[in-house]
């Protein structure tokens, strides 16, 4: 038990005190996201900040799992599910990736399988990286593209708009 503390703390602080509060990996899957506000001091969680946490997520289950595992453990129904996962295409790693391989072509294709399937019983919405490979997956149940801007990661004066795909599926 003492160990998923120290983890929670760990991420707590690595979240608090990287640049622009980014969790970023190189392509060896290790951590490599620079120290942030080396100028500016940051304002330490308090006791109060941590029971307010607490208190917030008393109710709460977190999981850590593959998304086709833990969707078919909870086996929802009448349900609408939204879904935002990494981003995959083949024109190269994407920024936002969550690790060196975490979510692949593979991937992207089970996303799909998975999507069909509990539209059965669902509605299903997934937000996408505007890509082909997502826009021909999904082709059939594209709703609209949205314009998104990046408020976390990089610098404030270079963040750009970009273009996401949502896929409504079981509607």
């Amino acid at each position: 038990m003492a160990k998923s503390y120290l983890k929670s703390a760990l991420f707590l602080y690595l979240n608090h005190y990287c640049f622009n509060g980014i969790y970023r990996t190189n392509k060896a899957g290790l951590f490599n996201t620079p120290y942030g506000a080396k100028q500016k001091i940051k304002k330490k969680f308090s006791i109060e900040d941590f029971m307010h946490f607490s208190s917030s997520l008393k109710n709460t289950e977190l999981h850590s799992s593959d998304f086709e595992t833990f969707l078919d453990a909870v086996a929802p129904s009448d349900s609408c599910i939204y879904m935002d996962p990494p981003y995959f295409t083949v024109e190269g790693r994407v920024f936002n990736e969550y690790g060196a391989k975490a979510f692949l072509a593979d991937d992207l294709a089970r996303l799909h399988k998975v999507a069909t399937r509990l539209a059965d019983k669902n509605i299903v919405v997934i937000s996408y990286k505007d890509c082909s490979e997502f826009r021909d997956l999904f082709e059939a149940h594209l709703a609209a593209p949205i314009t998104v801007t990046r408020n976390v990661g990089g610098f404030a004066g270079r963040r750009k708009s970009e273009t996401e795909l949502i896929a409504v599926l079981g509607a």
